[in-house]
């Protein structure tokens, strides 16, 4: 039995989705959005594997960009027009993401690092795109996002996916984390609030009552995510206002 975040979140959204995409394993398309951030957490990882220290890289920005262009993701657009100006789009992300990075005080300790634990029979695995050692001692799990939307330190305290990376940081590295944050590139801020230990076995829990449904094949569909669904054209069980010609067909 493996769980990870990709797979706990989608099948509490929607078992249905779960099967569709993990069971029958029927994955949409990349689109250009997804495309862009694939090559920007590409591009932080290479970066920030040379330069874990703050202050240490005086052409910073050109290293960066250099990075992009090497990093970059080739798929996930329809045009050639369409993919420059998406790689342009992620320029000026970068440069943003620069003005915050000649600030920064804190030392970068794991960059993409993979985990995996068990509980009660399942095996929990995962990347975390970043943890940083504060200037005081403490430690700060990092996720990178690049939509616009920024959370409120109320949402990042509550973030499955943060909390999921926080507990293996103590369980699998060792290591006490005080802090749980989201940083967002393309608005130039982070979002943060404390970790919570005190969280860790309802976490537990629910990874482990999400596991036992699934291999109980328990997919029952949750029309809630329906607008914001991949599938939404497609899914039989979708409540998502239809496209003509678009039939339901899964």
């Amino acid at each position: 039995m493996e769980i990870s975040y990709s797979r706990l979140k989608t099948y509490r959204d929607c078992p249905w989705l779960f099967k569709l995409l993990y069971v029958d394993g029927l994955y949409p398309s990349l689109s250009p959005a997804g495309s862009l951030g694939l090559s920007l957490h590409r591009t932080l990882e290479r970066y920030h594997a040379r330069h874990p220290e703050p202050g240490d890289a005086p052409d910073g920005e050109a290293e960066l960009l250099d990075d992009y262009v090497s990093a970059w993701l080739h798929r996930g657009y329809q045009t050639p027009q369409m993919q420059v100006e998406w790689f342009e789009k992620g320029k000026e992300i970068l440069r943003g993401y620069w003005q915050m990075e000649r600030s920064r005080s804190s030392k970068i300790i794991l960059v993409e690092k993979e985990f995996r634990f068990e509980v009660r029979g399942v095996w929990v695995k995962g990347i975390m795109d970043r943890v940083d050692l504060n200037a005081d001692g403490s430690y700060e799990v990092v996720e990178y996002k690049t939509q616009k939307a920024a959370s409120s330190p109320e949402e990042v305290a509550g973030n499955l996916q943060l909390s999921l990376y926080g507990l293996a940081l103590r369980r699998v590295f060792g290591l006490e984390p005080k802090w749980q944050s989201v940083l967002f590139i393309r608005e130039k801020a982070k979002v943060r609030a404390p970790y919570n230990a005190a969280g860790e076995q309802a976490l537990l829990d629910l990874i482990v009552e999400a596991e036992r449904k699934m291999d109980q094949g328990l997919y029952d569909p949750d029309t809630s995510h329906c607008v914001r669904c991949d599938f939404r054209n497609r899914c039989a069980y979708s409540t998502a206002p239809q496209s003509a010609g678009d039939p339901k067909t899964l």
